[in-house]
Protein backbone atom coordinates (compact mmCIF):
# COMPACT_ATOMS: atom_id res chain seq x y z
CA UNK A 1 0.00 0.00 0.00
CA UNK A 2 2.51 2.62 1.13
CA UNK A 3 4.98 1.52 -2.18
CA UNK A 4 2.55 0.99 -4.87
CA UNK A 5 -0.15 2.85 -4.07
CA UNK A 6 -2.59 -0.16 -3.73
CA UNK A 7 -5.60 -0.08 -1.05
CA UNK A 8 -5.03 -0.88 2.09
CA UNK A 9 -8.13 -3.47 2.60
CA UNK A 10 -7.59 -4.69 -1.23
CA UNK A 11 -4.12 -5.57 -0.68
CA UNK A 12 -5.06 -7.63 2.66
CA UNK A 13 -7.98 -9.63 1.03
CA UNK A 14 -5.49 -10.69 -2.39
CA UNK A 15 -2.59 -11.30 -0.36
CA UNK A 16 -4.49 -13.72 1.93
CA UNK A 17 -6.56 -15.05 -1.22
CA UNK A 18 -2.86 -16.09 -2.94
CA UNK A 19 -1.56 -17.40 0.08
CA UNK A 20 -4.74 -19.63 0.54
CA UNK A 21 -4.87 -20.88 -2.24
CA UNK A 22 -0.69 -21.92 -3.13
CA UNK A 23 -0.80 -23.74 0.49
CA UNK A 24 -4.68 -25.64 -0.49
CA UNK A 25 -2.63 -26.84 -3.57
CA UNK A 26 0.93 -27.41 -2.54
CA UNK A 27 0.52 -27.89 1.12
CA UNK A 28 3.83 -27.65 3.87
CA UNK A 29 6.13 -28.19 0.49
CA UNK A 30 5.04 -25.36 -1.14
CA UNK A 31 5.58 -23.58 1.83
CA UNK A 32 8.28 -24.60 2.59
CA UNK A 33 10.13 -23.31 -0.77
CA UNK A 34 8.53 -20.14 -0.70
CA UNK A 35 9.73 -19.38 3.05
CA UNK A 36 13.36 -20.53 1.40
CA UNK A 37 13.51 -18.49 -1.53
CA UNK A 38 11.87 -14.95 -0.24
CA UNK A 39 14.81 -15.10 2.96
CA UNK A 40 17.58 -15.04 0.34
CA UNK A 41 16.14 -12.22 -1.67
CA UNK A 42 14.77 -10.18 1.42
CA UNK A 43 18.23 -11.02 3.09
CA UNK A 44 20.19 -9.28 0.45
CA UNK A 45 17.70 -6.51 -0.40
CA UNK A 46 17.46 -5.40 3.45
CA UNK A 47 21.65 -6.00 4.02
CA UNK A 48 21.89 -3.84 1.20
CA UNK A 49 19.16 -0.89 2.21
CA UNK A 50 21.04 -1.01 5.15
CA UNK A 51 24.45 -0.52 3.99
CA UNK A 52 22.87 2.07 1.36
CA UNK A 53 21.21 4.28 4.26
CA UNK A 54 23.78 4.16 6.44
CA UNK A 55 26.44 5.83 3.76
CA UNK A 56 23.42 8.73 3.46
CA UNK A 57 23.76 9.58 7.00
CA UNK A 58 27.53 9.34 7.47
CA UNK A 59 27.84 4.85 9.16
CA UNK A 60 26.68 4.43 12.48
CA UNK A 61 28.39 7.59 13.89
CA UNK A 62 26.36 9.73 12.29
CA UNK A 63 23.20 8.18 12.55
CA UNK A 64 23.43 7.98 16.40
CA UNK A 65 24.49 11.45 16.39
CA UNK A 66 21.77 12.78 14.19
CA UNK A 67 19.05 10.50 16.23
CA UNK A 68 16.80 12.87 18.39
CA UNK A 69 17.07 12.28 22.40
CA UNK A 70 13.63 10.46 22.61
CA UNK A 71 15.00 8.06 19.96
CA UNK A 72 18.36 6.70 22.15
CA UNK A 73 16.07 5.60 25.26
CA UNK A 74 15.79 2.30 25.46
CA UNK A 75 12.06 2.43 27.35
CA UNK A 76 9.36 4.70 26.55
CA UNK A 77 6.33 5.72 27.69
CA UNK A 78 4.76 3.30 25.92
CA UNK A 79 7.11 0.64 26.00
CA UNK A 80 8.38 0.86 29.33
CA UNK A 81 9.98 -2.20 31.31
CA UNK A 82 7.57 -4.39 32.16
CA UNK A 83 6.10 -4.42 28.91
CA UNK A 84 9.19 -5.73 27.33
CA UNK A 85 9.90 -8.14 29.87
CA UNK A 86 6.02 -9.49 29.39
CA UNK A 87 6.93 -9.57 25.50
CA UNK A 88 10.26 -11.19 26.12
CA UNK A 89 8.47 -13.88 28.03
CA UNK A 90 5.83 -14.31 25.19
CA UNK A 91 8.19 -14.46 22.12
CA UNK A 92 10.21 -16.66 24.00
CA UNK A 93 7.45 -18.89 24.46
CA UNK A 94 6.33 -18.62 20.61
CA UNK A 95 9.75 -19.29 19.33
CA UNK A 96 10.12 -22.35 21.62
CA UNK A 97 6.88 -24.32 20.49
CA UNK A 98 3.78 -22.40 21.20
CA UNK A 99 4.12 -20.91 17.80
CA UNK A 100 2.91 -24.04 15.62
CA UNK A 101 3.40 -22.77 12.00
CA UNK A 102 7.41 -22.09 13.49
CA UNK A 103 7.24 -25.38 15.21
CA UNK A 104 6.35 -27.20 11.60
CA UNK A 105 9.11 -25.79 10.39
CA UNK A 106 11.39 -27.96 12.35
CA UNK A 107 9.88 -31.14 12.48
CA UNK A 108 9.17 -31.26 9.11
CA UNK A 109 13.25 -31.84 8.79
CA UNK A 110 13.33 -35.34 9.49
CA UNK A 111 16.15 -35.76 11.25
CA UNK A 112 16.58 -34.45 15.27
CA UNK A 113 20.30 -33.07 14.55
CA UNK A 114 19.27 -31.26 11.21
CA UNK A 115 16.30 -29.64 13.22
CA UNK A 116 18.69 -28.47 16.31
CA UNK A 117 21.40 -27.10 13.72
CA UNK A 118 18.47 -25.10 11.67
CA UNK A 119 17.07 -23.63 15.12
CA UNK A 120 20.18 -22.52 16.51
CA UNK A 121 20.94 -20.74 12.72
CA UNK A 122 17.66 -19.12 13.16
CA UNK A 123 18.20 -18.25 16.90
CA UNK A 124 21.62 -16.47 15.59
CA UNK A 125 20.11 -15.09 13.04
CA UNK A 126 16.99 -13.56 14.79
CA UNK A 127 19.66 -12.08 17.26
CA UNK A 128 21.33 -9.75 14.60
CA UNK A 129 19.18 -9.45 11.97
CA UNK A 130 16.79 -7.46 13.33
CA UNK A 131 19.66 -4.72 14.01
CA UNK A 132 20.06 -4.43 10.28
CA UNK A 133 16.62 -4.17 9.61
CA UNK A 134 15.72 -1.50 12.01
CA UNK A 135 18.53 0.51 10.74
CA UNK A 136 16.55 2.34 8.04
CA UNK A 137 13.82 2.81 10.40
CA UNK A 138 16.21 4.82 12.97
CA UNK A 139 17.76 6.91 10.04
CA UNK A 140 14.00 7.18 8.86
CA UNK A 141 13.66 10.41 11.52
CA UNK A 142 16.61 12.04 9.96
CA UNK A 143 16.15 11.46 6.51
CA UNK A 144 12.79 12.49 6.38
CA UNK A 145 12.13 14.45 9.47
CA UNK A 146 8.76 15.00 7.42
CA UNK A 147 6.87 11.93 8.72
CA UNK A 148 4.28 12.38 11.39
CA UNK A 149 4.92 10.17 14.17
CA UNK A 150 1.72 7.86 13.45
CA UNK A 151 3.06 7.18 10.25
CA UNK A 152 6.11 5.87 11.52
CA UNK A 153 5.11 2.13 11.27
CA UNK A 154 5.68 3.00 7.23
CA UNK A 155 9.04 4.16 7.45
CA UNK A 156 11.25 0.80 6.69
CA UNK A 157 8.84 1.25 3.15
CA UNK A 158 9.53 4.54 2.71
CA UNK A 159 12.90 4.40 2.97
CA UNK A 160 12.88 1.36 0.36
CA UNK A 161 10.57 3.60 -2.29
CA UNK A 162 13.26 6.77 -1.55
CA UNK A 163 16.57 4.56 -2.09
CA UNK A 164 16.09 1.18 -4.35
CA UNK A 165 15.31 3.37 -7.50
CA UNK A 166 17.89 5.01 -7.75
CA UNK A 167 20.11 1.79 -6.92
CA UNK A 168 18.51 -0.58 -9.62
CA UNK A 169 15.65 -0.31 -11.80
CA UNK A 170 13.32 -3.41 -10.38
CA UNK A 171 15.09 -3.39 -6.96
CA UNK A 172 11.30 -2.03 -5.37
CA UNK A 173 9.78 -4.27 -6.92
CA UNK A 174 11.89 -7.47 -6.03
CA UNK A 175 11.69 -6.16 -2.43
CA UNK A 176 8.09 -5.50 -2.34
CA UNK A 177 7.44 -9.22 -3.60
CA UNK A 178 9.92 -10.77 -0.78
CA UNK A 179 8.04 -8.90 1.72
CA UNK A 180 4.94 -10.16 0.38
CA UNK A 181 6.37 -13.41 0.36
CA UNK A 182 7.56 -13.12 3.82
CA UNK A 183 4.37 -12.28 5.07
CA UNK A 184 2.28 -15.07 3.18
CA UNK A 185 4.86 -17.52 4.37
CA UNK A 186 3.91 -16.54 7.95
CA UNK A 187 -0.18 -16.95 6.73
CA UNK A 188 0.25 -20.36 5.38
CA UNK A 189 2.74 -21.98 7.50
CA UNK A 190 -0.27 -20.69 10.49
CA UNK A 191 -2.77 -22.01 8.36
CA UNK A 192 -0.96 -25.53 7.42
CA UNK A 193 -0.38 -26.67 10.96
CA UNK A 194 -3.65 -25.20 12.16
CA UNK A 195 -5.29 -27.16 9.27
CA UNK A 196 -3.51 -30.29 10.40
CA UNK A 197 -4.25 -30.14 14.16
CA UNK A 198 -8.03 -29.75 13.57
CA UNK A 199 -8.15 -32.71 10.80
CA UNK A 200 -6.19 -34.95 13.12
CA UNK A 201 -6.56 -33.96 16.56
CA UNK A 202 -10.17 -32.55 16.30
CA UNK A 203 -12.04 -34.07 13.52
CA UNK A 204 -9.78 -37.28 13.34
CA UNK A 205 -10.51 -38.16 17.28
CA UNK A 206 -13.45 -36.62 18.18
CA UNK A 207 -15.99 -36.72 15.34
CA UNK A 208 -14.94 -39.29 12.73
CA UNK A 209 -12.07 -41.80 14.30
CA UNK A 210 -12.41 -44.48 11.57
CA UNK A 211 -12.45 -41.45 9.05
CA UNK A 212 -10.50 -42.66 5.73
CA UNK A 213 -7.04 -40.71 4.26
CA UNK A 214 -9.20 -39.37 1.63
CA UNK A 215 -11.91 -37.81 4.05
CA UNK A 216 -8.92 -36.46 5.99
CA UNK A 217 -7.62 -34.85 2.82
CA UNK A 218 -10.87 -32.97 2.12
CA UNK A 219 -11.24 -31.59 5.71
CA UNK A 220 -7.92 -30.44 5.78
CA UNK A 221 -8.52 -28.45 2.53
CA UNK A 222 -11.77 -27.14 3.91
CA UNK A 223 -10.06 -26.29 6.96
CA UNK A 224 -7.43 -24.21 5.47
CA UNK A 225 -10.17 -22.27 3.41
CA UNK A 226 -11.90 -21.73 6.38
CA UNK A 227 -9.29 -20.66 8.60
CA UNK A 228 -7.87 -18.43 5.55
CA UNK A 229 -10.89 -16.42 5.56
CA UNK A 230 -10.88 -15.87 9.15
CA UNK A 231 -7.54 -15.01 8.78
CA UNK A 232 -8.40 -11.85 6.42
CA UNK A 233 -11.26 -10.66 8.16
CA UNK A 234 -8.74 -10.70 10.88
CA UNK A 235 -6.23 -8.57 9.12
CA UNK A 236 -9.19 -6.10 8.25
CA UNK A 237 -9.90 -5.37 11.55
CA UNK A 238 -6.11 -5.13 12.36
CA UNK A 239 -6.01 -0.98 11.37
CA UNK A 240 -9.09 -0.10 13.38
CA UNK A 241 -7.07 -2.18 16.14
CA UNK A 242 -4.34 0.80 16.59
CA UNK A 243 -2.39 -0.66 13.61
CA UNK A 244 -0.72 -3.78 12.47
CA UNK A 245 1.92 -4.13 14.81
CA UNK A 246 -0.09 -2.90 18.28
CA UNK A 247 -2.91 -5.42 16.86
CA UNK A 248 0.10 -7.64 16.72
CA UNK A 249 1.72 -7.71 19.72
CA UNK A 250 -1.58 -6.97 21.50
CA UNK A 251 -3.23 -10.10 20.65
CA UNK A 252 -0.46 -12.53 20.52
CA UNK A 253 -0.06 -11.84 24.08
CA UNK A 254 -3.45 -12.85 24.85
CA UNK A 255 -3.84 -15.71 22.73
CA UNK A 256 -0.55 -17.12 22.55
CA UNK A 257 0.44 -17.31 26.17
CA UNK A 258 -2.62 -18.91 27.52
CA UNK A 259 -2.28 -21.54 24.39
CA UNK A 260 1.24 -22.22 24.36
CA UNK A 261 2.03 -22.52 28.39
CA UNK A 262 0.01 -25.87 28.10
CA UNK A 263 0.91 -26.65 25.22
CA UNK A 264 4.67 -26.57 26.44
CA UNK A 265 3.86 -28.39 29.60
CA UNK A 266 2.33 -31.18 28.12
CA UNK A 267 5.32 -32.01 26.22
CA UNK A 268 7.24 -32.19 29.81
CA UNK A 269 4.57 -33.67 32.07
CA UNK A 270 2.24 -36.64 30.97
CA UNK A 271 0.00 -36.50 33.62
CA UNK A 272 -1.99 -33.19 31.77
CA UNK A 273 -5.24 -33.53 30.45
CA UNK A 274 -7.21 -31.61 28.38
CA UNK A 275 -9.67 -30.53 31.22
CA UNK A 276 -6.24 -28.92 32.55
CA UNK A 277 -5.26 -27.94 29.66
CA UNK A 278 -8.47 -26.06 28.43
CA UNK A 279 -8.19 -24.59 32.20
CA UNK A 280 -4.65 -23.13 31.82
CA UNK A 281 -6.17 -21.49 28.46
CA UNK A 282 -9.32 -19.97 30.00
CA UNK A 283 -7.50 -18.68 33.11
CA UNK A 284 -4.54 -17.13 31.40
CA UNK A 285 -7.27 -15.21 29.10
CA UNK A 286 -8.97 -14.14 31.51
CA UNK A 287 -6.00 -12.62 33.68
CA UNK A 288 -4.95 -11.15 30.35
Amino acid sequence: GVVCGFPLEATIVVCGVVAMLYVVVGGLWAEMITDFSQFIVQFVSTVLLAFVVLGAVGGLGGLWASMPDDAKRVFSVDYDLPYLLVYVVVITLSYNGGTWGLAQRFYSIGKPNDAKKAALFSAGLYLLYPIIIYIPVWACRVIMPELAEADMEKGYALMAKHFFPAIAPGLLGLFVASMFAATMSMVDGDLNALAAVFTKDIYGRTFNPNAPEKTLFKVGLLATVVLGIITIITGLLAPGMGGAFKAMVTWYAAILGPVSVPLLFGMLNRRTTWRGALAAWAGGFATF
